[in-house]
């Protein structure tokens, strides 16, 4: 069973496609470069992120992100299932809640892509704390983001689908 959040392709889901917005690391000062928008990638519609990720500055990320409605219930199923693809790696999903108050608290869990699309399952249970957090709390899910960071270097992910899943 599952939820769609959004998918870009029909423009069904829960969080609209202009929901999505991009941001780097130069709102606190770094370098790093980042474009988003909604193309054909392949043979599906879907929200690109390219640019390029430097740590100069202290830097170091740019990310593509949306905020999830309130009231997602989200304990109640098991994780995120996203199609995407993209070129390169050290690609991330990270998870804010109600207890991440400092912009460098989130959960995060690697995401695997390839040069064709793929639809790869992150189960909620397998989101590690960046800092010193406590236990994810899925009801208080606000924010989900896809990061590119952790080294200088292009970055080229796409996504056309996002759900939660059981």
């Amino acid at each position: 069973m599952e939820r769609v959040l959004t998918d870009f392709g029909t423009g069904a889901g829960a969080v609209p496609a202009q929901a999505w917005y991009a941001v780097s690391d130069r709102v606190m000062g770094g370098v790093s470069r980042e474009a988003a928008g909604l193309e054909q990638v392949g043979d599906r519609m879907a929200m690109r992120l390219t640019g390029f990720v430097s740590s100069a500055n202290n830097g170091g990320f740019i990310m593509l992100g949306c905020p999830l409605p309130a009231g997602l219930g989200a304990a109640e199923w098991t994780g995120l299932r996203l199609t995407v693809r993209g070129a390169g790696d050290g690609y991330r999903v990270t998870l804010r809640t109600a207890d991440t108050r400092r912009p460098w608290e989130h959960y995060a869990q690697p995401l695997p892509v390839a040069t064709d699309w793929r639809t790869v399952d992150l189960p909620f249970a397998g989101f590690q704390p960046n800092r010193a957090l406590p236990p994810m709390d899925l009801e208080g899910l606000t924010r989900i983001g896809l990061v590119a960071g952790g080294k200088d270097a292009p970055a080229d992910l796409a996504v056309a689908r996002v759900v939660i899943y059981r």
